[in-house]
């Protein structure tokens, strides 16, 4: 069984390194079409979802239905566009303006008022696309969620629940898919680059 010869490896690895610097189109493939598709990878590649347009239908005027639009407004996940109507909204989802409805009732006020958790929003979402209504659900109880602890902290009372649920996400604390996309697209793209390489190599030799 022989064993590796590290001066013929060191002489092939300079050899190629040397044919690599000397031919631009091999500079162009192992230098510079990595960092493009790395960019590429890494910004147009996303999983989050953020700024999904909703529409808002508030038929109460009330200070906790406008509280409740504000914070929806702050949200960053959603672009909240205001209606008129219901029928005006929902031509909007049919036409694929928006991804969803928010529909703050009359009474919202009232039955807030008269004890928590008798108020309700109602969600409208387009099931063609059932992973963004899965998101746009979740963001609006969210939301929905810090908004009730925001106004029982307010009113002086005690929101924590019985149960306090602290969950923490090591690495990627923000949970933006770019920073576990990219990582693992560095290992696919030195994999095409060095299959990219080695065919240039062959070529040549014909």
């Amino acid at each position: 069984m022989k064993t590796l010869d590290f001066r013929r490896l060191r002489a092939l690895c300079l050899k190629e390194t040397r044919q690599i610097v000397r031919d631009p189109s091999s500079i162009l493939v192992a230098f510079v079409l990595p960092m493009i598709l790395l960019f590429v990878m890494g910004y147009a590649i996303n999983l989050d979802a953020e700024r999904m347009r909703i529409g808002l239908l508030r038929e109460d005027s009330g200070p906790a239905a406008i509280q409740l639009e504000q914070a929806l407004r702050a949200s960053g996940a959603f672009r909240v566009r205001t209606g008129g109507s219901r029928e005006e909204l929902m031509a909007r989802l049919s036409r694929g303006e928006l991804r969803g409805i928010v529909v703050v009732r009359g009474d919202f006020g009232a039955r807030l008022a008269e004890g928590q958790g008798r108020a309700s929003v109602q969600l409208l979402t387009d099931g063609a696309e059932p992973n963004t209504a899965a998101f746009i659900a979740n963001n609006l109880q969210g939301v929905w969620e810090a908004w009730q602890r925001d106004r029982l902290r307010d009113r002086g009372l005690n929101p924590a629940p019985s149960v306090d649920l602290r969950i923490r996400t090591w690495f990627n604390p923000s949970a933006v898919s770019r920073n576990f996309l990219v990582p693992g697209s560095i290992a696919v793209v030195m994999t095409i680059i060095g299959a990219l390489l080695t065919s240039l190599v062959v070529s040549r030799e014909f």
